[in-house]
């Protein structure tokens, strides 16, 4: 941590951040405050159609972003070297009447993360509905400040396998809309 002098005190900064996280007190000791983790919530309202193997899920909609943020609608980039907790929800859809499935995993900077691959069964289209699930994953990671996380996936059926928003229901029994899916982010530690 850098000192700087700022009035007749020390401030100690994090030399990754910028952040004051605490001060030299005039007998020498140091008092180091709890820092404000960084969190995200982000969530896309469109369907997401395959389009080529593999597909990176794009988050069109930033809900919170403290310290966290999207470029490019998919890279999930960090501004704090840290351990940080990843849990995304999907809305997968299929309109074949057979069983079809969905693959999801996540890279860092641009590469493949090792044992991140999850693998799904979707269940066939049945009685006009299209086969519905929701996976749901956690993923932690160790990363440092400026690297970004991707979340992509792929199917054995190009056209009927989607990631599906709902739209809200009015009348006598309105449901609010449903997006296509939710991505949280929360810093959990210093690295």
């Amino acid at each position: 941590m850098a000192r700087q002098l700022r009035g007749n005190s020390y401030f100690l900064h994090d030399e990754t951040t910028g952040d004051i996280v605490g001060f030299k007190d005039p007998d020498g000791s140091e008092v180091l405050f709890a820092r404000a983790a960084h969190s995200g919530l982000f969530i896309d309202t469109t369907n997401q159609p395959y389009s080529t193997n593999p597909t990176v899920m794009t988050f069109g909609t930033p809900v919170l972003q403290n310290g966290i943020t999207v470029a490019d609608g998919s890279k999930v980039t960090v501004t704090r070297t840290s351990w940080y907790n990843f849990h995304l929800s999907v809305h997968v859809h299929n309109d074949d009447s057979n069983a079809r499935f969905f693959e999801m995993w996540g890279r860092l900077n641009g590469n493949n993360i090792d044992n991140s691959r999850f693998i799904y069964s979707v269940p066939g289209s049945h009685g006009g509905a299209s086969g519905t699930i929701i996976p749901s994953q956690n993923f932690l990671l160790n990363l440092t400040a400026g690297d970004f996380v991707q979340v992509v996936w792929t199917t054995d059926d190009t056209t009927d396998v989607t990631i599906a928003k709902h739209d809200a229901v009015t009348g006598a029994n309105p449901k609010p809309a449903a997006p296509s899916l939710i991505l949280t982010v929360n810093e959990i530690g210093y690295a």
